[in-house]
């Protein structure tokens, strides 16, 4: 099996590489040809070969050896040999079956690091699905539980709120009428609304004309209103009226611009 490391940079460096396993922390080791714990920088770097022409700037190094493929998780650094191997970045990759399937991608937009077997994302698929089904190495730290969305709270489809404002100019009783219907998800919610408040401002300055007051129940069915003698609308103006309550623990707010010349 061979891995290939390639890795797009500026031309005319000395790069190498070391692999880095995440189960065990092991370092490839280029002397054995096998995992070690903390062999020395000469015991586990790659070299990392420059091309030429048109692809001076671009740099590969393999590793061959059937013991590293199944790796699994990895960090794959590349280092400034012409400066005392300076670490230059890491890359997180997953080695199985000889292969770097997870490629990291530099500013540029090109590959840091790549497998030398052509294959579409499907193969890689199965291929991934081959090896986390047979447990090879480097796989038995990954959790095998965990992975449900129920678990982490992100099946739920998060719910979505409106509000219904409804404006009335009543000449009869010589009041303006505001009543406001609450919907969780396009259903009217009946109960559970706690401090409902409603606010109207006026369009031509952003003064209210009705500061922010308490809504009263319409019987038991979750709809609200307020009526407004004295700070009344008046023809051929705008206003925005806001209403706010707490609904599951949290304060929904919303508004509509109404205007008596409807009405």
């Amino acid at each position: 099996m061979a891995v290939i490391i390639r890795l797009a940079s500026l031309p005319g460096l000395t790069l190498k590489a070391c692999i880095q396993r995440r189960s065990d922390s092991k370092y490839w080791n280029t002397s054995t040809n096998d995992w070690s714990t903390a062999p020395s920088f000469s015991d586990k770097d790659i070299p990392l070969t420059e091309g030429s022409s048109e692809n001076a700037g671009r740099y590969a190094g393999s590793v061959s050896h059937a013991n590293i493929g199944n790796a699994g998780l990895c960090d794959i650094t590349i280092h400034d040999a012409d400066d005392s191997n300076t670490c230059l970045a890491t890359y997180e990759v997953a080695i199985f079956g000889g292969q770097i399937l997870n490629v990291a991608y530099n500013e540029g937009g090109q590959p840091c690091a790549g497998a030398d077997v052509a294959s579409d994302i499907a193969g890689d698929v199965a291929n991934i699905q081959t090896q986390i089904g047979t447990a090879g190495d480097g796989l038995s730290a990954i959790p095998k539980t965990g992975f449900k969305l129920a678990s982490d709270g992100l099946d739920a489809t998060p719910a979505v709120y409106t509000a219904k404002i409804e404006f009335t100019k009543d000449a009869t009783n010589s009041r303006d009428e505001y009543a406001v219907r609450w919907s969780k998800n396009g259903v009217r919610v009946t109960s559970g609304i706690t401090s409902p408040t409603i606010q109207v401002v006026k369009w031509a300055d952003g003064t209210n004309l009705v500061a922010s007051t308490n809504m009263t129940q319409i019987g038991s069915g979750g709809a609200y209103k307020y009526s407004e003698s004295n700070n009344r609308t008046t023809a051929g103006e705008n206003y925005e009226v806001i209403t706010a309550a707490t609904i599951d623990g949290a304060t929904r707010t919303f508004s509509r611009w109404v205007t008596r010349d409807d009405t």
